[in-house]
């Protein structure tokens, strides 16, 4: 078993090399757990594609979130406004809301209704983008930044794009007077096969800290994080099915993928990440699951896997990092959280083959099952899961 260092995640080395061969054995896979931190987990929340029915809005409530993401109604979008009409109905029951508006490329969007000034609305910022993955042209921008800044003193205004970051690595705005940047990660955009989407979860922490860098250190929000990027202007569209019609944001492999890359925000120091869509026919949370007849792991509370994940990983969202390190050939990913001082391991498989991990610095350990996972008792200190293909599971001390 190695030594605990204080890395943050459990990072996957390079996938390419480490792929396994059907019918062989679960490889095994040790991981320690060292030292708590005082760094925690980015923000997280979901996109708020459309209007909600009342089971689905308690569902919603039941995640934790730490916030929700709305695309705000203007006459440049035409969308959104059942979505905002609910969270403002609901107002303190809900998450805070992380605000999308977009800047169109002539004239100013009308911001009438919204009502940023109403402090019952739990806005926790607003983002400015441009249409499709553009950016917005800089002398709209500020004029709105000046508008909301009248509206709502003290509002934290990010500018940016629904695109990726290549968007805004191409032209670096001037930053002045905005907190932070926005861009999306869409993994999908070039090839869907399972094998190049969890290769690109190696990208993520040298995307966050370029950004960082290049943007003085100012704070970054990943604004949509979708396993296919969103049509311009139809949020309900976000997770629109790849070329073979399976939905992977709703399903174990996407639930695998989403766990991986909040593993990397985190060690990138992102502050916060809005994912998927909360429902719609690509939605993850609020589905029925029989609906998915492909998906291993369809058996669930909130409708899918990733859903449950989701779930999961709010009830422990304010607990603080824990130092990892592992020695292992199988591509897997995760972190640790030290919540109300009981230990806690998520981790996901990045494979379609099964693998065996044993753990040890969790103390007394029990291991959440789903359909796919098998937990083995603890040892004294140690504790063992098996994990199927593309399979998540929390294991938490006693």
């Amino acid at each position: 078993m190695p030594a605990p260092t204080n890395r943050i995640p459990l990072w996957p080395p390079s996938l390419a090399a480490a792929g396994t061969r059907r019918g062989q054995r679960p490889q095994r896979v040790d991981v320690a757990l060292g030292a708590t931190t005082s760094r925690r987990l980015p923000s997280l929340g979901l996109l708020a594609a459309g209007p909600m029915s009342p089971e689905l809005a308690e569902l919603v409530r039941s995640l934790f979130l730490g916030h929700i993401g709305v695309d705000v109604p203007t006459a440049a979008s035409g969308h959104g406004g059942d979505a905002l009409g609910w969270l403002s109905a609901a107002n303190g029951a809900t998450p805070p809301l992380e605000l999308r508006i977009e800047v169109p490329a002539e004239g100013l969007p009308d911001l009438d209704g919204i009502g940023l000034s109403d402090r019952s609305r739990r806005i926790q910022r607003v983002l400015l983008v441009g249409p499709g993955e553009s950016l917005p042209a800089a002398p709209a921008v500020n004029a709105v930044r000046t508008m909301l800044q009248a509206q709502r003193p003290g509002l934290s205004i990010t500018f940016g794009t629904r695109g990726p970051f290549a968007v805004v690595n191409r032209s670096w705005p001037t930053l002045a007077g905005f907190d932070a940047v926005c861009f999306g990660l869409h993994p999908q955009v070039h090839a869907d096969d399972d094998l190049t989407i969890m290769e690109n979860l190696e990208s993520i922490p040298s995307i966050i800290e370029t950004s960082r860098r290049v943007g003085g250190k100012r704070r970054v929000h990943v604004a949509s994080i979708t396993l296919t990027p969103p049509s311009v202007g139809r949020p309900a569209d976000v997770g629109a099915a790849p070329s073979h019609g399976v939905p992977r944001e709703a399903t174990s492999f996407g639930a695998a993928w989403t766990l991986g890359s909040i593993a990397a925000l985190a060690v990138a120091g992102a502050t916060s990440a809005t994912y998927h869509g909360i429902g719609g026919p690509h939605g993850i949370v609020g589905l029925d699951a029989r609906a998915r007849p492909g998906d291993r792991n369809a058996a669930s509370m909130t409708g899918s896997p990733t859903g449950d994940l989701f779930a999961e990983i709010g009830r422990l969202r304010r607990g603080r990092l824990i130092g990892l390190e592992a020695a292992r050939e199988h591509p897997l990913a995760g972190f640790g959280l030290d919540s109300g001082g009981t230990r806690h391991l998520l981790i996901s498989n990045l494979s379609d083959q099964p693998c065996r991990v044993t753990m040890s610095g969790l103390g007394p350990a029990t291991a959440m099952i789903w359909p796919g996972r098998t937990a083995v008792p603890s040892r004294g200190d140690l504790a063992v899961v098996e994990l199927g293909g593309y399979a998540w599971a929390r294991i938490s001390g006693a």
